[in-house]
């Protein structure tokens, strides 16, 4: 047993998984868990929970595979004392569901509470730090394009993972760093972050008032001045922002330099 030992940190090497459960198990009440890159396999992440939820307050794993997308929801639901966490991603489909969309079978125009299989509510509430790809509805484009049918159903599904992913950040009242900027380099499907006048949902997040830091780099956005006023207008410690504002590239271009002419003259 190691009573005294509260965090792992491993720098720039790796890990191997079986190490890396050994060492949990044999730790009391784990504070940090830092590993970088290293093998955080279902073993590892088994002595984590059953362990050491209650106490884990920092959690960075950035393996491109490991911890699953199902793991990291799994932690955000399970470890209400978690106040960083940075990992590649967290898929909508394992944030919220349409259960007979998954099943193969129709959906009708309305969405009822049967409908819906919930990840749950993340209880990390004290969460300071997060820094993740959101990975929603992926596919949506495909279907679009191939299965005009199919196409209707998964609408329904990109407004339920969109509303959930906004609810349970809404909920993150003492964030400072939100960072969900694509970990590849091709532009992603997550949050839209247009007011929702426009078709987003950005205004479920005024409750962000302590955020400092914002990135959203390579994910697929149409933003205008608007929201962009928005942001730094209902986020008052705000000093830095960086995204894709738009497709366009003079338009992004545009945006950003806006952006920083307004935070330069907030810092004076």
């Amino acid at each position: 047993m190691c009573p005294r030992l509260q965090g792992i940190t491993v720098g720039r090497y790796l890990m191997e998984n079986d190490d890396i459960a050994l060492t949990l198990d044999a730790m009391t009440d784990a504070v940090e868990l830092n590993l970088g890159s290293s093998y955080f396999m279902e073993e590892s992440f088994r002595s984590l929970m059953s362990r050491h939820a209650d106490t884990i307050r920092v959690i960075i794993l950035t393996r491109y595979d490991a911890p699953t997308s199902a793991a990291v929801q799994t932690i955000m639901t399970s470890c209400p004392s978690l106040e960083v966490i940075e990992a590649w991603l967290i898929r909508g489909r394992d944030l919220v569901r349409l259960k007979r969309l998954n099943q193969g079978g129709g959906i009708g125009s309305t969405v009822t509470t049967e409908d819906v299989v919930s990840g749950g509510d993340w209880v990390c509430l004290g969460l300071k730090s997060l820094s993740m790809e959101f990975s929603l509805c992926r596919y949506k484009q495909d279907v679009e394009q191939w299965d005009p049918v199919g196409a209707a159903r998964f609408a329904q599904r990109v407004r339920l993972e969109q509303e959930y992913a906004f609810q349970q950040l809404s909920r993150l009242t003492r964030l400072e760093k939100l960072n969900i900027k694509s970990r590849g380099n091709s532009p992603i499907r997550s949050f839209d972050l247009r007011l929702e006048s426009n078709g987003g949902g950005l205004d479920k997040l005024a409750s962000l008032k302590r955020l400092e830091y914002f990135n959203f780099i390579h994910t697929v956005q149409d933003l205008s001045d608007l929201e962009l006023n928005w942001m730094l207008d209902h986020w008052p410690r705000l000093q830095t922002m960086i995204g894709t504002f738009s497709k366009d590239h003079k338009k992004s271009d545009a945006l950003r330099a806006y952006v920083n002419l307004r935070l330069r003259d907030r810092k004076l």
